[in-house]
């Protein structure tokens, strides 16, 4: 089982892919981890989303993960850094496998019609995952579409790394 990560303080995306499928078969379980506010103070709102990762990580033996990075360069730059440094805590005290690819690659790899990764839009990458699972006319949170395409990626990344399996495009 693989887990796809688009981490967040208020909207942590996250999905669980099966490496042994192909196409929608592969996605076993998705959600969000939310908090706001009232929730508490920044630390506390991180440490949440640390544990509920940890302990979905921790109940489904997740020993491989594939995540967006984070973008730093908005104003969110060091409360991201402050939450990857506290899930990377985890990963290490977990031995798990983490590859990160960066959001204008996932962009590109999501929609390859669009040549400049920078006019591809949250709407294109909800769009793309729905067309891809089969949930078109249905509700589906840009924080999973990203842990979508970072859990996709993150499959074929594993099947080609670990495994050694060298597959087309088409199979992922």
């Amino acid at each position: 089982m693989i887990a796809g990560f688009d981490p967040s303080i208020t909207h942590f995306g996250w999905v669980l892919m099966d490496e042994h499928e192909a196409g929608k078969k592969a996605l076993v379980d998705s959600g969000v981890f939310v908090t706001d506010p009232s929730d508490g103070l920044l630390v506390q709102r991180i440490i949440m989303q640390r544990e509920w990762m940890r302990k979905l990580i921790e109940s489904k033996g997740i020993k491989f993960v594939a995540m967006e990075a984070p973008y730093f360069s908005d104003w969110s730059t060091e409360l991201l850094f402050a939450l990857n440094q506290h899930l990377h805590e985890v990963f290490l005290n977990l031995d798990i496998f983490v590859v990160y690819f960066q959001p204008l690659t996932l962009k590109r790899l999501a929609v390859p019609g669009i040549k400049d990764s920078h006019d591809i839009t949250k709407h294109h990458m909800i769009h793309q995952a729905k067309t891809e699972l089969g949930l078109q006319g249905k509700r589906l949170s840009e924080h999973i579409a990203d842990a979508y395409f970072a859990g996709k990626t993150g499959a074929r990344f594993y099947k080609w790394y670990l495994l050694k399996e060298l597959i087309g495009r088409a199979h992922v």
